[in-house]
């Protein structure tokens, strides 16, 4: 009796799967796991290749096997339900066909507000009549599979539903998988895939060399990224002791960025080379390619400091290496984090989710998510502490603190020294940059962008300390400013003004307490020609400087371009031009130019 049973348990099986319903579950399951783990963080990793730090080659050896890990879970979970019951096994696999039309449908139609992938904050889970509908529509989507196979079995004569059976699903899923697939081989034949060499990337800055300053003269840029004006009044507001601290400084007010994102701000400052809306790369290496300030400074004479954000800055050393000090070759000492916490798999997964979910979905998906953070996508060997990570972040603004805690400042720079430091500041708050100033309530509070800013502030009063210590301070020019002011609306819809910080503190400045000017119309723009002015060079050929402004010669009218979230392939539609006239912080100065 018992052998009979079993037979006919193996027959029932044998009938359960059947050619249809094994292929029918393969086909959904590849689908789905390419969908989540590949396609659509392959898309989003090419679009910033540069922001990532790694190779395609890395990327794929970290996403190929965690999707075919995807689809053998998948798969043998559906199997395991095909064995106890095959109506539970259609049910799971018509459910796993709903979630991968409704979320490629997602990708394509519904994502008008990927700017938090882009380091932007986005309120996804505004209740606006656009994100319920866009949540109804995903719910609805993802179980009609599961409905019309309902249908088809209580309704079997209507033509309709016959021909949605087991072939059709599998139709679907490698039609899916092909479009995906000519997508992404469509993306790399028109942009192309860079040649990444991570080591290189991980081991180009050196807060060792960039401790050296000169006794003969020093010119020190601190870059303190995101720092809006309006959030450095609240600034001196809420801690007015700040005001001692930046002591011989001159805060501007009235100081635009040329542009509202670190790219293309933090380059073009950097190399005079106007950016066009070419692919990030393009524009880098044109850039750096033609006379920089970098280079003119070197070729002068000066000790070039640089500690930036290598992505957005300069994204390969070769084109900097040459004209700065603080390119050591140092052994890296590092491994790649492919699973760990913030690790290049569940960090790109998680982005691929924010893409493929609606809108109330994505507010839960990205929970503490801001904008990535791809030094974590290594592990280093912490016994090197000298290297500067390749990307600012909070983590390099207290490793930088600490090494300059630890070793401090030296005057062994011999020559006159440039240095530009690149602080992550105001662009993340932070409760461990916070928590660099003891009045903040470390146990009980979250930090905002004024804590974290205040916090930050302690970086530079410990630097120019250290300076004063040494005797150099008077001697030296000191600027401090953000690289971009905070986001405001988007395109035309920008609705406030927008300020980026400016301080700078002159040579043999009066030792008084912060002063404010609240008239002088500046800009980044200027920040080229000022530091050759600085620095001694002639500035003619580069347009006015700071000093130029403050002394009468004031331009008509200043430019600033308002981009909706940054892009590696940016164009004229994402962005938006206003004319200034006057005070920045007077909204009504702003006009709105019609793009070209």
């Amino acid at each position: 009796m018992g052998s009979k049973k079993d037979e006919i348990q193996k027959s029932k099986l044998k009938d359960r799967f059947t050619k249809q319903n094994v292929l029918s579950s393969l086909t959904v399951c590849l689908a789905l796991s390419l969908t989540v783990g590949l396609f659509s963080p392959f898309e989003i990793f090419l679009s910033s290749q540069s922001d990532f730090l790694i190779g395609y080659q890395t990327f794929l050896v970290a996403m190929i096997p965690f999707s075919l890990a995807m689809f053998v879970v998948l798969e043998l979970f559906l199997l395991a339900m095909l064995i106890i019951n095959e109506n539970i096994f259609r049910t799971l696999r018509d459910f796993l066909l709903g979630l991968l039309l409704t979320m490629y449908i997602q990708m394509l139609f519904f994502n008008r507000r990927m700017g938090l992938i882009a380091g932007y904050e986005v309120e996804y889970q505004e209740p606006t009549p656009f994100n319920i509908l866009n949540l109804l529509f995903f719910f609805i989507s993802l179980f009609i599979p599961v409905f019309i196979w309902r249908a088809k079995i209580d309704y079997p004569k209507i033509n309709f539903l016959k021909k949605f059976n087991d072939k059709m699903i599998s139709a679907i899923s490698l039609v899916l998988i092909v479009m995906q697939l000519t997508g992404s081989v469509g993306m790399v034949l028109s942009g192309g895939l860079d040649e990444i060499d991570s080591k290189s990337q991980l081991k180009i800055q050196s807060y060792e060399s960039a401790m050296k300053l000169s006794k003969d003269g020093n010119v020190v840029v601190f870059l303190t990224d995101k720092l809006d004006g309006i959030w450095m009044d609240d600034v001196i507001d809420k801690y007015p002791e700040v005001n001692d601290m930046f002591e011989g400084f001159i805060y501007y007010r009235n100081n635009i960025s040329k542009y509202t994102g670190t790219f293309p701000s933090v380059p073009e400052m950097l190399t005079n080379y106007e950016f066009k809306y070419q692919p990030i790369g393009d524009y880098l290496e044109q850039a750096w390619e033609n006379e920089n300030l970098l280079k003119t400074l070197k070729n002068n004479g000066y000790r070039v400091n640089l500690l930036a954000d290598a992505p957005s800055t300069f994204k390969y050393i070769d084109y900097v290496k040459d004209y700065i000090d603080t390119y050591d070759e140092l052994d890296s000492g590092y491994k790649f984090n492919y699973i760990g916490h913030g690790g290049i798999v569940p960090t790109m997964i998680e982005m691929s989710l924010i893409k493929l979910c609606p809108y109330f979905i994505k507010a839960v998906v990205s929970y503490e998510f801001s904008s990535w953070n791809s030094d974590m996508f290594f592990v280093f060997d912490e016994s090197n502490p000298t290297r500067m990570k390749g990307k600012v972040s909070p983590e390099s603004d207290l490793d930088f603190y600490n090494y300059l805690r630890n070793f401090g400042l030296n005057t062994q720079g011999g020559e006159k020294t440039f240095s530009f430091i690149h602080l992550n500041a105001s662009h993340d708050d932070s409760e461990k940059i916070a928590a660099l100033y003891s009045g903040f309530d470390v146990e009980n509070s979250s930090a905002d962008v004024i804590e974290t800013t205040r916090g930050c502030v302690e970086i530079l009063n410990e630097y120019f300390a250290q300076m004063k210590e040494l005797g150099i301070y008077d001697s030296s020019t000191i600027i401090i400013l953000g690289d971009h002011g905070r986001q405001v609306g988007t395109g035309e819809n920008v609705d406030d003004s927008i300020t980026t910080t400016l301080l700078i503190k002159e040579v043999n400045s009066k030792n008084e307490p912060l002063k404010i000017d609240s008239e002088i119309p500046l800009s980044n723009e200027y920040f080229y020609s000022s530091i050759l002015e600085y620095c001694g060079l002639d500035h003619s050929d580069s347009g006015v400087s700071y000093n130029d402004v403050i002394g009468g010669n004031i331009p008509d009218e200043r430019i600033m371009t308002v981009q909706r979230y940054r892009t590696s392939r940016a164009s004229p539609s994402l962005v938006n031009y206003f004319r200034i006239v006057g005070d920045a912080r007077d909204f009504n100065n702003w006009e709105y130019i019609e793009p070209n």
